[in-house]
């Protein structure tokens, strides 16, 4: 099952990407790059996601160095070494052209064993015991097969795998973590993070059947894989990983998306944070992106108008579409030539209810929600990685202005057939969902606030009022 690796609890609500049974195998996949650097899955009951903020790389390496010896149930099981799938050598050498294919951003050849051989050992053939199958309904349902590419599976040479490691036992300083999987990165020079490593996992289920996190690192980056884990039954679910469904928007408080084409025409919607109108009002606002063209809108801001007082450079305006002090955030795409043009206003192009004239009055807790066509931030952000990061920012610092804002992005959730069975555990109301936070930094929100904030409908918005004095533990 593939997966795009961020911080889970800031990105929404939870989402199903696998339905299985105690020690039913099923795949993950993840970007490899930077050779020598090592990834890092750990498995857990969801009940305890508050604690996941204490993982890191260097809680894998002792959890790993800890285990006993029956602790590495995996290591002698040949459908559980890590591999690698290649969309550039499946494409054939002489065939081979970066950027051809939609789901292949290599930019070069990968030779597989040929080439590398002191990396790969063979290519898997589709008849092998332990060839992956990978599921038609991975890839994103608006491609056509042929705007897809054909892949290759390499099997990884021993000494490749000699820092893998595998273990399941219960670490007393870690008591809640059931299983970690640490691997190393072997991507040839040159490649980057362009291909993707892939393995066999199961989990056994020490706290019983119920929703269950595989929280994945790798260097700075970190996404969560939700897994529901059904009671014992006679068979494996027939079908763990589903179908996806159309798009749905996710929401996500703390985050905007910083560039954006302003070009396309998208409407502004204005309300008062708290009024009796605005759920209506950004509502109508996610229902006009929606149903417009993809080129056109994919991606919702939602920010204040006024800069919140606790922003620590005022002099920044915040992030909307008439603002021309915020040129780098809101660049037209040049298209004639093919650059961008950062010299260019394009004030002209901006939706009328967007304009300076029609601006209603403002107040502190004026918001306005505003479709975009979100655009690398790359030229502004020369940190940001577009390999492995999305378009949007989150940030937890009340001083920064992104805090107070919240933006919204389609995915696609995925379905599961009736025939996998019924898992009780597995229900939303029976895990303990993400909890915001009550203090950030020297800086915390009011308690009567932090028990709002613990249930908030899609289309509700919360003005986060922060306050540096009269801090009360919440929770």
């Amino acid at each position: 099952m593939p997966i795009q690796c961020l911080q889970k609890s800031f990105f929404g609500k939870r989402q199903t990407h696998v339905q299985v049974g105690p020690g039913q195998e099923f795949v993950m996949e993840w970007t490899t790059g930077h050779p020598g650097t090592k990834a890092c899955v750990l498995v857990f009951h969801a009940s305890h996601e508050s604690k996941s903020h204490v993982h890191d790389r260097g809680l894998c390496k002792q959890y790993i160095e800890e285990a006993p010896p029956e602790a590495f149930k995996w290591k002698n099981n040949p459908r559980f070494k890590r591999m690698h799938w290649s969309c550039a050598h499946g494409q054939g050498k002489d065939n081979f052209k970066a950027g051809a294919k939609v789901d292949c951003p290599a930019k070069s050849w990968n030779g597989g064993p040929e080439d590398y051989p002191d990396v790969y050992s063979r290519i898997v053939p589709e008849d092998d015991d332990i060839y992956i199958t990978r599921e038609r309904g991975w890839n994103d349902p608006k491609f056509t097969d042929d705007e897809i590419s054909k892949k290759s599976l390499f099997a990884y040479t021993e000494n490749s795998l000699q820092v893998d490691a595998r273990a399941e036992y219960t670490n007393p300083r870690w008591p809640w973590i059931e299983a970690v999987h640490y691997f190393m990165i072997n991507s040839p020079p040159g490649l980057g993070a362009r291909e993707w490593d892939t393995a066999r996992f199961a989990i056994t289920g020490k706290s019983g059947p119920g929703q269950y996190i595989m929280h994945s690192m790798w260097g700075g980056y970190t996404d969560a894989m939700d897994v529901d884990l059904f009671p014992l039954q006679q068979s494996p679910t027939p079908d763990p990983y589903g179908a996806f469904l159309t798009e749905a928007w996710v929401k996500t408080e703390h985050c905007h998306y910083p560039v954006y084409d302003v070009s396309k025409q998208n409407q502004c919607y204005f309300f008062e944070a708290d009024a009796p109108d605005a759920e209506a009002i950004v509502q109508e606002c996610l229902d006009w992106c929606f149903n417009s063209i993809r080129n056109r809108c994919d991606a919702v801001n939602v920010v204040p108008v006024l800069q919140p007082k606790n922003v620590r450079h005022q002099n920044l305006k915040p992030n909307t579409p008439w603002n021309k002090d915020n040129i780098q955030h809101s660049r037209l795409w040049n298209k004639p030539s093919g650059n961008w043009d950062v010299n260019v206003w394009p004030t002209s192009f901006i939706h009328k209810t967007c304009k300076t004239e029609n601006h209603p009055t403002f107040t502190e807790k004026t918001m306005t929600c505003y479709g975009l066509f979100a655009r690398t931030p790359w030229i502004e952000d020369r940190a940001w990685n577009q390999e492995t990061e999305r378009f949007f920012y989150v940030r937890k610092d009340p001083q920064d202005p992104i805090f107070y804002s919240t933006c919204y992005r389609l995915e696609r959730e995925a379905e599961f057939s009736p025939s996998n069975g019924v898992c009780e555990e597995c229900s939303q109301g029976n895990i303990p969902q993400s909890q915001p936070e009550w203090e950030y930094g020297d800086m915390c929100i009011p308690c009567p606030f932090y028990e709002r904030s613990k249930s908030t409908k899609e289309s509700e918005i919360l003005l986060w009022p922060t306050q540096s004095e009269n801090c009360v533990k919440c929770a």
